[in-house]
């Protein structure tokens, strides 16, 4: 899948959209949707994405409590999409996470480009 990571006013978005296998491509995800919302701490080029479920559950409509076995609840979003504290760095339009792989192996896997 496409992943998009969309940062404001520090407040993160994640989303995914499936490219050629919808509920695989993206975990179980079909839509092009926020999979995980949250706000942003750190200083300098450290950064710790703070999972909010109920921003998550405003941008998307998902049920409160998280759940990830409870069809339409918001799922877990934090460590296990991936999420924590990272190192980044910005040459040009290329975004690149570093930090403990067992936390951040989606950012880190390969740069992101920036788009906007």
């Amino acid at each position: 899948g496409t992943w998009t990571l969309m940062v404001r006013e520090g407040v993160y978005e994640l989303g995914c959209r499936p490219v050629d296998d919808p509920g695989i491509d993206c975990g179980s995800s079909v839509e092009d949707e926020p999979l995980a919302a949250g706000y942003l701490q750190g200083t300098g080029n450290t950064v710790t994405f703070v999972h909010d479920p109920e921003l998550t559950s405003e941008l998307t409509g998902c049920k409160l409590p998280v759940s990830s076995s409870l069809p339409d609840h918001c799922g877990p979003g934090g460590s296990a999409a991936g999420l924590g504290t990272m190192t980044w760095e910005l040459e040009g339009n290329t975004l690149t996470f570093s930090g403990d792989m067992s936390q951040t192996y989606q950012f880190a896997i390969e740069p992101w480009t920036k788009i906007g």
